[in-house]
């Protein structure tokens, strides 16, 4: 007797814990990240084969689950090349699954979209093969009979597809001659000159002039009355621009975003995107590959982006106490939402994926240098304590404590030897060096700078 005659079939859910319930089955939301030239996708409702329902309390291994379970009915996207979307990546079914008493025999289908038919029983994959070829981008409503000696059975799912792009390959920060790795770069005061080069020597920038003289912002000394450095990739093209954010202590016609490649193409000019107590919080926002205009209202907590496809949003995350630590959580190449309190060590991030957490880590004399220390492509959790140069950093690959500079040094995290891993590093301005220690590789001790010039960081 086939695996599709045995003798009693109930559709049931596959819980990641290894844990099943028997009965309705309900798929919402589920997330397939989709390649711009991967048009296949399969959604697998599972049937357990037994006389006696599982029991929903019962524990085992996944793996161990997984043996006794078969696939019964799997639906194929389409194999026409559909509309893509870089803001949506989902495949969703919700519905209603059956419970059938007997041999099936019969599986029909048929669509919203116009499509019917019978479904196929595939012995390599062991399921029904509804081959839903008139699935179409957006909602699709199935109906699907199945027939057999218990009589009729049937369920109806809603499938909701959007796929996307292939999502844009994030620029490494402060890649300013972009070769994959990050460069040196330092400021002047001043006289607002920029000073780049890479770890090889090459001079990116030598007193390229881009600011407003005058006091320079960082973390622990922020507000008004400051420039901020928010070097970032407005124009996509890969590599890092030179760019400012000038905050006056009384608002003034100088306000505003500067932003130039450093070849001295003019990129924006006093973009007035702001409020009263604003900090900048740059960021891809929109996935799109370019560096977009935001800032963070430390008195409101409201996040104001305007995207560099002209999109402007705001979003109400965070508080009085709270400041932003922007970043790629979930690595879906999208500037996720984040704010630090250091009053409690607490991070609330906040994804477009919907997700919203809270992670203790950290300490009022900590500060937040979040990166992607781990190489997955998200940004991972991570302090310093200046007062004793010690790096705490939990990544998806674990948690590390490293000893790494003094309490003179200030941190400037980033890729420098383009591995896909930010390195630990930091600047000493009384001496203008650079010690930067790779996860792999050799300790780099360099000299860029001196006691007047303060360091460019990816995010201040």
């Amino acid at each position: 007797m086939s695996d599709k005659q045995k003798a009693q079939i109930t559709i049931i859910r596959y819980l990641r814990q290894g844990r099943a319930e028997p009965g309705i089955v309900t798929l919402t939301g589920e997330r397939y990240k989709m390649k711009k030239h991967l048009f296949f996708a399969v959604l697998t409702l599972l049937a357990f084969h037994r006389i006696m329902p599982i029991d929903a309390n019962a524990s085992e291994t996944p793996q161990a689950f997984v043996d006794r379970v078969a696939p019964l009915i799997y639906i194929e996207e389409p194999t026409s090349e559909p509309t893509y979307s870089t803001s949506k990546s989902v495949l969703s079914v919700s519905g209603v699954a059956y419970q059938h008493q007997g041999i099936i025999n019969s599986i029909q289908w048929q669509n919203s979209k116009g499509g019917f038919g019978e479904a196929i029983w595939d012995a390599a994959k062991n399921a029904w093969n509804i081959a839903a070829i008139n699935l179409s981008v957006g909602e699709n409503k199935i109906d699907i009979t199945a027939t057999g000696s218990g009589g009729t059975s049937k369920a109806s799912l809603t499938v909701t597809y959007y796929p996307s792009v292939e999502p844009f390959a994030k620029n490494v920060a402060n890649d300013f001659n972009g070769d994959g790795k990050a460069d040196l770069a330092v400021y002047d005061p001043n006289n607002a000159h920029w000073y780049i080069a890479s770890l090889t020597g090459e001079q990116i920038a030598l007193a390229n002039h881009w600011g407003f003289a005058g006091p320079v912002a960082s973390y622990r000394n922020c507000g008004n009355g400051k420039s901020y450095l928010v070097p970032g990739d407005y124009n996509g093209d890969g590599k890092t621009d030179i760019a400012i954010f000038n905050k006056t202590a009384s608002s003034t016609a100088d306000d505003g975003w500067y932003a130039k490649t450093t070849d001295g193409r003019v990129l924006a000019w006093n973009i007035r995107w702001s409020s009263d107590s604003a900090i900048p919080v740059p960021g891809d926002y929109d996935g799109d590959g370019k560096t977009d205009i935001a800032v963070y209202d430390l008195a409101t907590g409201i996040w104001y982006v305007q995207t560099s496809q002209g999109e402007e949003f705001a979003l109400a995350f965070g508080w009085a106490e709270a400041l932003p630590v922007q970043g790629d959580y979930d690595g879906d190449g999208r500037t996720d939402f984040g704010v630090y309190h250091p009053a409690t060590g607490n991070w609330y991030i906040w994804t477009w994926r919907g997700a919203y957490y809270i992670t203790q880590f950290g300490w009022a004399e900590a500060e937040p240098v979040p990166a992607d220390y781990s190489g997955d492509g998200k940004t991972d959790f991570a302090v310093y304590h200046q007062a004793e140069g010690m790096w705490h950093v939990l990544g998806h690959d674990g948690y590390k404590v490293v000893q790494f500079g003094w309490a003179e040094t200030v941190p400037v995290p980033a890729d420098y030897n383009g591995d896909g891993r930010a390195d630990i590093a930091v600047y000493h301005q009384a001496t203008g060096d650079w010690y930067i220690w790779p996860w792999f590789g050799n300790f780099l001790k360099l000299n860029w700078g001196w006691s007047e010039t303060v360091t460019v960081r990816a995010s201040w």
